[in-house]
């Protein structure tokens, strides 16, 4: 897959069962509806880091992540294209990381600027997770 290319349902369900994700064979056919979902609402966020994709996220923009946070775990709900907040629905890596978590920081900051926090929940305590925005300061100059 080229870096600029669309991540397709193949290669996403193949890249995610591939780092681990396991799915329940009962299951397989909300998974696959549920990433065609996402992949048709642009939820899907590839990291890169160099030439190698380091993580995917699937995601939904929000102004109350708490509304998503109990959804069932296939369902695909409708966000809000103007939200402020990012919840993580699904995140998959090969290995976390402090730059990692960074790669994803920017690469959200990036492709929605207008995003001020995201939020994932971390298993296997389902520990909420917070990701505030790097706010870029820039020198002010002063005229006198």
């Amino acid at each position: 897959m080229e870096r600029d290319g669309l991540m397709n349902l193949v290669h996403l369900s193949n890249l995610m069962q591939n780092w681990g994700f396991e799915v329940h064979p009962n299951h397989y056919f909300m998974f696959e509806g549920y990433l065609t979902e996402m992949l048709k609402k642009d939820r899907v966020m590839v990291v890169w880091n160099g030439p190698f994709i380091e993580a995917v996220i699937l995601f939904y923009l929000t102004n109350d992540y708490n509304k998503l946070y109990k959804k069932s775990m296939w369902q695909v709900v409708q966000d809000d294209e103007n939200g402020s907040q990012l919840y993580i629905d699904k995140m998959i890596c090969r290995h976390w990381t402090k730059g990692l978590r960074e790669n994803i920081q920017r690469a959200i900051q990036e492709k929605f600027p207008q995003i001020k926090e995201a939020y994932y929940h971390r298993a296997p305590k389902d520990r909420c997770v917070k990701i505030n925005r790097r706010e870029r300061y820039e020198l002010q100059s002063t005229v006198s």
